[in-house]
């Protein structure tokens, strides 16, 4: 939700437009005018000089940094031109009052509501795949050339343990990556080793990426995925509650190894206390796979690497 200052800031914004020639104007996206029309405060008083420069005038910090993302977004033509803005700003008071209060002005979260980026996401997404999905978390810019791109991880609406990331140009309003189709894939077989734990009575947490390729244009099964990319395989993380015995562990994988043909499957397997497990469990449920520097965190039991190539089984200690 926008608190007061943004949506007084907004309204600032608006009163400051007034003053800017109309060719410029028309430069902005006329979504992006009418979120702020949409959202700015109807009750807040505005009174801009407009004979001082902009630096002088006596306005929120939110709206000189809604200012400087319009500047950077629509009115600079060059990329010469952004990197002097950029410049500009970084040498500015303004900028080093906002590092003081740990805030960035080339961050789209504190330049724009979270809600409209999530609706903008899942719009986009439901026009691509004809599938109702949710936001779970808006990441950061995607990189320091990119102000409009931000990262988003999402689920199907129906299955929250299905979570892709979702790369979004919010200036263009389009999705200029996702991996919804890849994370599909890597679903269908953590599901299965998910079938082979329960039979055991085993708890654990799986996240499963792929190695050499990270889109797809159209869905695939695994079978489907290990004929047409022979130089791809899984890597799995398995957090597993606990210790069992190893030859439990080596059956699953036999059975695996049996169900899907010419797999190529790599995973490192994790054995924690139980609270370890839990609290583990927990911070990765939103993220795509699992770092690595966050499962160093908890003491580790016992970790094993085990592979499947070439339909067989060769463990690693």
């Amino acid at each position: 939700m926008l608190n007061n200052n943004e949506r007084n800031a907004m309204a600032e914004v608006l009163e400051y437009l007034k003053g800017i020639d109309k060719k410029d104007i028309e430069k902005i996206s006329p979504k992006f005018l009418e979120y702020l029309n949409s959202n700015a405060s109807k009750d807040y008083k505005v009174n801009i000089d407009f004979t001082k420069p902009l630096m002088e005038l006596s306005l929120l910090k939110e709206t000189k940094a809604l200012i400087t993302y319009i500047c950077y977004k629509y009115w600079c033509e060059t990329e010469e031109e952004k990197e002097e803005l950029v410049r500009l700003i970084e040498n500015s008071s303004v900028i080093k009052k906002y590092e003081s209060e740990n805030e960035y002005i080339n961050n789209e979260e504190s330049i724009m509501d979270l809600n409209y980026i999530s609706n903008l996401v899942e719009t986009k997404l439901y026009e691509k795949y004809q599938t109702e999905f949710k936001v779970m978390r808006i990441g950061n810019r995607y990189g320091t050339g990119n102000f409009n791109e931000t990262t988003a991880y999402c689920s199907p609406k129906d299955n929250s343990n299905l979570v892709f990331e979702v790369l979004i140009d919010v200036v263009e309003e389009k999705i200029v990556f996702d991996s919804y189709y890849l994370k599909m894939l890597c679903y269908e077989l953590e599901n299965a080793f998910y079938e082979e734990l329960t039979k055991n009575k085993i708890n654990a947490y799986i996240k499963t990426t792929i190695i050499g390729k990270n889109v797809f244009d159209k869905k695939y099964n695994i079978n489907e995925f290990t004929d047409n990319y022979k130089n791809s395989n899984f890597l799995m993380t398995i957090i597993i509650e606990n210790s069992f015995f190893e030859k439990d562990l080596l059956i699953i994988y036999e059975n695996i190894r049996n169900r899907f043909s010419n797999i190529y499957l790599k995973s490192l397997v994790f054995y924690l206390d139980k609270d370890d497990y839990i609290d583990l469990k927990e911070k990765s449920l939103h993220l795509v796979d699992i770092p690595l520097n966050l499962i160093e965190e908890y003491k580790i039991r016992k970790r094993k690497i085990i592979q499947i190539h070439d339909n067989s089984i060769v463990k690693i200690k």
